[in-house]
């Protein structure tokens, strides 16, 4: 008789990770718009404060060279705002099948699309994706609704991505 308890528990349990798996995965899957960059504390971009971001960045070039001159802030102001047009075009987006399409940005300015498979870790909350050179990259993820926050760790910092769901 406790074996037949048991094994309905083990049956019962293992059924429950299924459905929060698929729950996971059906909530996950989808196109994904870029709202915020930040290196943990520090905010590099951020869609609804584009001038407070762009105002932050500018009181930090100031402080580190002090004979930071007009023009240089318009120039300075000029880049980001190429950089803001470049990050409001970057997606996610992750398909029931497994596989994920991102648009990413090179080294020479130039969004590109990057291709893939995931998988997704929901006790763990990680989302596993393969690298384009053959390596895995693992990010921590909140999942709130219409708003995706990855986490990766590099080392020496922790880069955080918060996109929201795409229309």
């Amino acid at each position: 008789m406790k074996r037949i308890a048991l094994l309905i528990f083990l049956v019962f349990c293992n059924s429950f990770f299924i459905v929060a798996q698929e729950k996971v995965d059906n909530e996950i899957t989808g196109v994904w718009k870029l709202t915020k960059i930040k290196l943990d504390s520090l905010v590099l971009f951020d869609s609804n404060n584009q001038d407070l971001v762009i105002n932050k960045s500018l009181a930090v070039l100031r402080e580190q060279k002090p004979n930071f001159t007009e023009e240089d802030s318009l120039k300075s102001i000029s880049k980001i705002e190429s950089m803001y047009q470049l990050f409001d075009l970057l997606l996610l987006e992750f398909k029931k099948d497994g596989r994920y399409n991102e648009h990413t940005i090179d080294h020479k300015n130039e969004i590109v699309l990057e291709e893939g498979t995931y998988t997704i870790d929901s006790v763990n909350s990680v989302i596993e994706k393969d690298d384009p050179y053959g390596g895995k990259i693992k990010m921590k993820f909140k999942l709130n609704r219409n708003i995706l926050e990855l986490k990766t760790d590099l080392g020496f910092t922790h880069k955080i991505m918060v996109y929201e769901r795409s229309p």
